[in-house]
Protein backbone atom coordinates (compact mmCIF):
# COMPACT_ATOMS: atom_id res chain seq x y z
CA UNK A 1 0.00 0.00 0.00
CA UNK A 2 1.31 3.56 -0.69
CA UNK A 3 0.65 6.76 1.34
CA UNK A 4 -0.26 9.66 -1.16
CA UNK A 5 0.91 13.08 0.09
CA UNK A 6 -0.12 15.97 -0.94
CA UNK A 7 2.37 17.93 -3.27
CA UNK A 8 4.50 20.26 -1.75
CA UNK A 9 6.90 22.64 -4.32
CA UNK A 10 10.19 22.23 -3.14
CA UNK A 11 11.89 25.19 -2.93
CA UNK A 12 15.98 25.38 -2.02
CA UNK A 13 16.56 27.37 1.20
CA UNK A 14 17.42 30.79 0.71
CA UNK A 15 18.22 33.42 3.10
CA UNK A 16 18.59 36.61 3.19
CA UNK A 17 21.66 38.92 3.49
CA UNK A 18 21.11 39.81 7.20
CA UNK A 19 20.12 36.35 8.27
CA UNK A 20 23.58 34.61 6.73
CA UNK A 21 25.35 37.53 8.64
CA UNK A 22 23.90 36.45 11.82
CA UNK A 23 24.54 32.53 11.31
CA UNK A 24 27.87 32.82 9.88
CA UNK A 25 28.45 35.35 12.91
CA UNK A 26 27.10 32.81 15.40
CA UNK A 27 29.43 29.92 13.99
CA UNK A 28 32.19 31.92 14.41
CA UNK A 29 31.67 32.47 18.07
CA UNK A 30 30.67 28.90 18.54
CA UNK A 31 33.99 27.88 17.14
CA UNK A 32 36.02 31.14 19.30
CA UNK A 33 34.13 29.88 22.52
CA UNK A 34 35.07 25.88 21.52
CA UNK A 35 38.70 26.80 20.15
CA UNK A 36 39.38 28.95 23.52
CA UNK A 37 38.33 26.13 26.06
CA UNK A 38 40.04 23.33 24.12
CA UNK A 39 43.10 25.57 24.30
CA UNK A 40 42.78 26.24 28.03
CA UNK A 41 42.39 22.12 28.18
CA UNK A 42 45.19 21.30 25.70
CA UNK A 43 47.41 23.84 28.20
CA UNK A 44 46.52 21.57 30.84
CA UNK A 45 47.70 18.79 29.85
CA UNK A 46 50.87 19.84 28.22
CA UNK A 47 51.76 21.23 31.60
CA UNK A 48 52.04 18.03 32.62
CA UNK A 49 55.25 16.09 32.38
CA UNK A 50 55.04 12.62 29.90
CA UNK A 51 55.18 9.09 32.19
CA UNK A 52 56.34 7.47 28.75
CA UNK A 53 56.61 8.76 24.50
CA UNK A 54 53.69 8.85 22.95
CA UNK A 55 54.50 8.19 19.20
CA UNK A 56 56.15 5.11 19.68
CA UNK A 57 54.20 1.78 17.56
CA UNK A 58 52.19 4.21 15.14
CA UNK A 59 50.48 1.24 13.30
CA UNK A 60 49.30 -0.17 17.26
CA UNK A 61 48.15 2.79 18.20
CA UNK A 62 46.20 3.76 15.19
CA UNK A 63 44.34 -0.12 15.47
CA UNK A 64 43.76 1.12 19.49
CA UNK A 65 41.82 3.98 18.22
CA UNK A 66 40.05 2.21 15.30
CA UNK A 67 38.84 -0.70 18.16
CA UNK A 68 38.46 1.78 21.47
CA UNK A 69 36.93 4.78 19.52
CA UNK A 70 35.36 4.27 16.09
CA UNK A 71 33.97 0.54 17.10
CA UNK A 72 33.50 1.29 20.03
CA UNK A 73 35.17 -2.39 21.65
CA UNK A 74 36.42 -1.37 24.82
CA UNK A 75 32.76 0.06 25.99
CA UNK A 76 30.81 -2.86 24.37
CA UNK A 77 33.29 -5.47 26.44
CA UNK A 78 32.90 -3.61 29.61
CA UNK A 79 29.22 -4.15 29.78
CA UNK A 80 27.67 -5.72 26.67
CA UNK A 81 24.16 -4.27 27.22
CA UNK A 82 24.97 -0.32 28.00
CA UNK A 83 27.66 -0.79 25.63
CA UNK A 84 25.80 -1.19 23.06
CA UNK A 85 23.10 1.17 23.69
CA UNK A 86 25.99 3.75 24.56
CA UNK A 87 27.45 3.20 21.17
CA UNK A 88 24.39 3.01 19.25
CA UNK A 89 24.32 6.69 21.06
CA UNK A 90 27.66 7.85 19.86
CA UNK A 91 27.32 6.29 16.66
CA UNK A 92 24.15 9.00 15.94
CA UNK A 93 26.03 11.84 17.61
CA UNK A 94 28.92 11.35 14.42
CA UNK A 95 26.42 10.21 11.70
CA UNK A 96 24.08 13.39 12.76
CA UNK A 97 27.46 15.74 12.86
CA UNK A 98 27.64 14.94 9.33
CA UNK A 99 23.45 16.50 8.48
CA UNK A 100 24.05 18.98 10.94
CA UNK A 101 27.15 20.09 8.93
CA UNK A 102 25.50 20.04 5.90
CA UNK A 103 22.28 21.72 7.34
CA UNK A 104 24.91 24.80 8.18
CA UNK A 105 26.41 24.76 5.29
CA UNK A 106 22.96 25.30 2.90
CA UNK A 107 22.30 27.96 4.67
CA UNK A 108 25.60 30.07 2.80
CA UNK A 109 24.14 27.75 0.02
CA UNK A 110 27.49 25.37 -0.16
CA UNK A 111 26.57 21.99 -0.33
CA UNK A 112 28.30 19.74 1.46
CA UNK A 113 26.87 15.63 1.41
CA UNK A 114 25.54 16.09 -1.99
CA UNK A 115 28.97 16.51 -3.50
CA UNK A 116 30.12 13.51 -1.70
CA UNK A 117 27.43 11.02 -1.64
CA UNK A 118 25.63 12.06 -4.70
CA UNK A 119 22.98 9.76 -6.40
CA UNK A 120 23.71 7.53 -2.63
CA UNK A 121 21.70 11.08 -1.07
CA UNK A 122 18.04 9.41 -0.31
CA UNK A 123 19.79 6.33 0.69
CA UNK A 124 21.69 7.99 3.21
CA UNK A 125 18.84 9.74 4.12
CA UNK A 126 16.86 6.48 5.07
CA UNK A 127 19.96 5.81 7.00
CA UNK A 128 19.54 8.71 9.04
CA UNK A 129 16.19 7.75 9.44
CA UNK A 130 16.94 4.43 10.54
CA UNK A 131 19.88 5.47 12.87
CA UNK A 132 17.48 8.14 14.58
CA UNK A 133 15.30 5.02 15.77
CA UNK A 134 18.52 3.21 17.26
CA UNK A 135 19.48 6.49 19.32
CA UNK A 136 16.09 7.14 20.57
CA UNK A 137 16.26 2.94 21.81
CA UNK A 138 19.92 3.59 23.13
CA UNK A 139 18.61 6.81 24.61
CA UNK A 140 15.59 5.32 26.98
CA UNK A 141 17.53 2.04 26.93
CA UNK A 142 20.39 4.17 28.81
CA UNK A 143 17.82 6.23 31.02
CA UNK A 144 16.13 3.03 31.97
Amino acid sequence: MRIAFPSMPIHALEFALWEKALLALLVALSIAIFARDCGARIGKARAGRSDRPRTDRPALRWRRFLDEVVLQKKVIGDRPVVGFLHAMVYFGFVIFGLETTDHFLKGFGIPFLKPILGPALPAFKGFLAAVAIGVTVGMVGLAY
